[in-house]
């Protein structure tokens, strides 16, 4: 739709450069940060919350009056877009089997191609590019109230079924190697066993080498 786009809005056609920049760089830093957020919220409340800023983020491509305010919309676009993509691989990796996992990617596809098809189809029926992005809003908005009502199947999961991606067994292990120190350090006869086995290294640096020691110390913890 950039063609339609930078001659409505005043700029020179490489300014697209920016938004690709804010969407992919927010993309890339939500992707980073997904294990925490689905860590502590769970797959569905961040794939549901994403779903609808992506609805968002179209929505309001609709109504900017310039070029500028599109960037904090494109920056609302990519983290959503982010944590879509890692809180969905991340689940079905670890839950399902790798021909559900082939669905996911196929239906992606689906999405990508039919996309600019219907920008195309609203530019192409003397309509404008804003009508492009409301239609695509309206499909996003579907796909966030299925996200809704699909709530409670979030609680009917599979087990057995794990399609062995390296990236999502990766963020498994992250993710519940921080919970089990997180466990840890709740227990304070833990914290002052460890502070009575490591008291120099704990008044040099405070929490850092505290998270330190552990690291080095856990496996005397553990049951033989």
């Amino acid at each position: 739709a950039w063609p339609a786009i930078y001659p409505e809005l005043g700029v020179m056609v490489d300014a697209v450069s920016g938004i690709t920049l804010l969407v992919s760089g927010c993309t890339v830093l939500s992707s980073i940060f997904s294990a925490s957020f689905l860590m502590r919220f769970g797959t569905a409340k961040v794939t549901l919350v994403s779903t609808a800023m992506t609805a968002a983020a179209l929505l309001s491509f609709s109504f900017v009056p310039h070029y500028l305010w599109m960037l904090p919309i494109a920056v609302v676009l990519g983290l959503g877009a982010g944590a879509i993509d890692a809180g969905l691989n991340n689940y079905i990796a670890l839950h399902y089997s790798v021909g559900q996992m082939n669905f996911l990617h196929c239906f992606y596809g689906v999405g990508i191609t039919v996309s600019p098809y219907i920008m195309s189809l609203a530019l192409s029926d003397n309509s404008t590019w804003q009508k492009g992005y409301r239609l695509a809003f309206f499909v996003q908005l579907g796909i966030t109230l299925v996200m809704i009502l699909a709530l409670p199947l979030w609680k009917k999961v599979k087990t057995g079924l794990s399609a062995g991606r390296v990236q999502s067994v990766a963020v498994r292990m992250v993710v519940d190697r921080e919970q089990e120190i997180r466990d840890f350090l709740k227990d304070k006869d833990n914290r002052q066993e460890l502070e009575t086995l490591t008291p120099q290294i704990l008044q040099t640096d405070g929490e850092t080498k505290f998270r330190q020691c552990f690291e080095l110390l856990y496996p005397l913890f553990l049951p033989r």
